[in-house]
């Protein structure tokens, strides 16, 4: 009688189940799901597809690292981080050592975050030349969110009775409401009203959709609209790259320079009210939401220590035998 086979776990196996619960369990992304999957597939490669990924040690990985030498540290860090991660959950699955608990991200010298200032971002404005221009600069700039949630959004989640939009899909894939600004929900108004006048107007249409420039020879202002498909995943950066360029506002400018220019603003209009932005923001822990706290300088963090009222503690108190 043949003795049925063991099913052997391997790293080819182990890698596919953790990118099923990575999805499910913590809502990753489509954009997360691809780097990690991609990075554990470099991985995969290096130590074996059939390998048993319990009999991994950590100086099989640190020879996988050694491959990636030539990469930059941010990258490196990045690489090492994906596979902490997967080993953090194989090793709490199966109850086995964790080989990557002793790889260390190297360390890098970060560079001060650039800040848009509201006269940068008023001159992105004013450097707007179309309706397409206006939607993406003034929606990154005044609700704070992120690119690849402008992509998804369509007329659907516009209310602007209520002053709203309905994010559909951001890092959780879970949807979460945004108040709009009035000169937000004017803008929003105009065009809508613009769709509607020439007949082009449907709730299921990308609100900044695919386009493709110079759709007519000579003009460059010409372009052909895919209502039904959303907008390339560069065309945000090319945007504001053009409209900083034109208006001389600092390079690089990225949407993520939009959405830290909005934390700064609401916390500035808001001191201190991290969970409301956190909301906003779409950020699943609040600590991320701290990074986007404006750089403390030492005067202004002396004075925060100074208001604290301290009383002058009494030397060896009195013990109240009452309560011994």
């Amino acid at each position: 009688m043949t003795k049925p086979r063991r099913n052997v776990l391997t790293l080819s196996k182990a890698i596919d189940r953790f990118l099923v619960e990575f999805e499910d369990e913590r809502g990753a992304t489509p954009e997360t799901l691809k780097t990690y999957r991609w990075v554990l597939e470099q991985m995969g490669g290096a130590l074996g597809w059939d390998r048993d990924p319990l009999t991994v040690t950590a100086d099989d990985l640190l020879d996988v690292l050694g491959t990636w030498r030539r990469l930059s540290t941010s990258s490196r860090a990045g690489r090492i981080s994906v596979m902490r991660t997967f080993y953090t959950w194989l090793s709490e699955r199966y109850k086995s050592h964790n080989p990557a608990a002793e790889l260390h991200r190297p360390k890098k010298q970060r560079p001060a975050r650039k800040r848009l200032t509201r006269d940068d971002v008023y001159q992105l404005m004013r450097a707007c030349e179309s309706d397409r221009d206006k939607v993406i600069v003034y929606t990154l700039a005044m609700t704070g969110m992120r690119r690849s949630d402008l992509r998804q959004l369509r007329w659907r989640d516009v209310n602007l009775k209520d002053k709203s939009l309905i994010v559909r899909l951001g890092k959780g894939r879970k949807g979460r409401e945004i108040q709009m600004p009035s000169l937000l929900v004017q803008l929003y108004a105009d065009v809508q009203g613009k769709l509607q006048e020439a007949g082009k107007f449907n709730p299921d249409y990308y609100v900044v959709p695919m386009t493709i420039d110079h759709a007519v020879p000579g003009d460059r202002h010409a372009y052909k609209v895919y209502p039904m498909r959303m907008m390339g995943e560069a065309m945000s950066y090319k945007t504001l790259t053009r409209l900083a360029k034109k208006a001389g506002v600092p390079l690089p400018c990225s949407p993520h320079d939009l959405r830290r220019f909005y934390a700064g603003e609401f916390l500035a209009a808001n001191p201190g009210d991290l969970v409301r932005l956190q909301a906003i923001l779409g950020h699943a822990e609040i600590g991320t939401t701290r990074m986007y706290l404006p750089d403390a300088d030492v005067p202004s963090v002396r004075a925060a220590v100074d208001r604290i009222d301290w009383t002058t503690p009494v030397e060896n108190p009195p013990v109240d035998k009452s309560t011994s």
